[in-house]
C-alpha cells in the first residue's frame, strides 16, 4: 500500500446501511480501479463479503460484526458505549495510523465527537466543524459550520475561517480566498455582539483575506469563497437552500407535465 491513500470505510452506518455504502465501493472497482486507493472496511465481514462478491486488491475486511451506532443515539451516550461498533473503530484506524482518513454517513453527532476524542484536532482548533462546497452563480461557496457546533463564541468563528481558508487553498488551489462572515446585514454595526467582535478580530488578521459581512443572498452569488457562521445559522441556510432547490425542480416538473399533457390534448 506504498504511495496509497488508505481510507476508512464505516460500512454499517447511515440511513441505507450496508447496501447503499457497498454499492459505493463496487462503483469506485468498476470505474477507478487503477487508482492510487485503498479501503479498510470496518463492519459485519460476511455480510460485506456476500455483498461485495467482488475480488479486489484495493480493500480489506475488518469485522466488527453488527455492532452500529443508531442514528438516534445522543453523544454522551456513544461515547461510553462505542468500542467495537464500526464507526468507532473506522475512527480508531486513523488515530492508530491504519488509515489516511474516515467516511461515515451515520449519526454526525457521535462522528463528530468521537473523532475529536480519538483522533484529536490540530494544533489552534479547539473544535471540528462541518464543511460544505455549495453551488453559486461563481461557481463554488465554502460554507462552515452546517451544524456541528450551535452557538459559537468568538474564538470558534475565528478557527472557522482559519480551516474554510485552509479548505480553498488546498482543495481548490485559491490562493486569497475572500472570506466573510455571515449576518444579517453587510453593515459593520448590524448583528450580534459575537459576530462585531469576530469581524474586529479578522480585520486585524493579516493572513486572510477578510471581506467582511455578507448576507444570505451572498452565498448563492458567491460573493466570497469562504462563508463563516455558527451551526445553527449555516444548518438552517443549507436546508432552506435544498429545500429551494426541490421546489424549482417540482414546479419545472410540473409546467412540463402539464405542457406536454396539454399539447397532447390539442393535437
Amino acid at each position: 500500500m506504498n504511495n496509497c491513500v488508505v481510507i476508512a470505510l464505516d460500512a454499517m452506518s447511515g440511513d441505507f446501511g450496508l447496501e447503499s455504502t457497498l454499492n459505493g465501493i463496487k462503483y469506485f472497482i468498476k470505474n477507478y480501479n487503477n487508482s492510487n486507493i485503498f479501503f479498510n472496511i470496518f463492519g459485519d465481514e460476511s455480510s460485506i463479503k456476500n455483498y461485495l462478491d467482488i475480488d479486489s486488491n484495493i480493500y480489506k475486511i475488518y469485522d466488527t460484526g453488527n455492532n452500529i451506532i443508531g442514528n438516534n443515539e445522543k453523544p454522551a451516550h456513544v461515547i461510553r458505549n462505542s468500542a467495537g461498533t464500526s464507526m468507532h473503530e473506522a475512527i480508531a484506524s486513523v488515530a492508530n495510523g491504519i488509515s489516511d482518513c474516515v467516511v461515515s454517513s451515520g449519526n454526525t453527532g457521535a462522528y463528530m465527537a468521537l473523532s475529536k476524542i480519538i483522533i484529536g484536532t490540530i494544533g489552534g482548533i479547539s473544535r471540528p466543524a462541518l464543511v460544505n462546497v455549495l453551488p453559486c452563480e461563481r461557481e463554488k461557496t465554502i460554507m462552515l459550520d452546517l451544524g456541528a457546533n450551535t452557538e459559537c463564541s468568538v474564538e470558534k468563528l475565528y478557527q472557522f475561517a482559519i480551516m474554510g481558508n485552509a479548505v480553498a487553498k488546498s482543495l481548490f488551489n485559491i490562493n486569497k480566498p475572500k472570506i466573510g462572515i455571515l449576518n444579517i446585514g453587510t453593515e459593520k454595526e448590524k448583528g450580534t455582539e459575537v459576530l462585531e467582535e469576530t469581524y474586529d478580530l479578522l480585520s486585524k488578521t493579516s493572513t486572510l483575506n477578510f471581506y467582511g459581512f455578507v448576507e444570505g443572498n451572498d452565498i448563492t452569488k458567491g460573493t466570497v469563497d469562504v462563508i463563516v457562521t455558527d451551526g445553527f445559522s449555516g444548518n438552517v441556510a443549507l436546508k432552506t437552500m435544498e429545500g429551494s432547490i426541490k421546489l424549482v425542480i417540482s414546479i419545472l416538473k410540473k409546467e412540463i407535465e402539464s405542457n406536454i399533457v396539454a399539447k397532447l390534448c390539442c393535437s
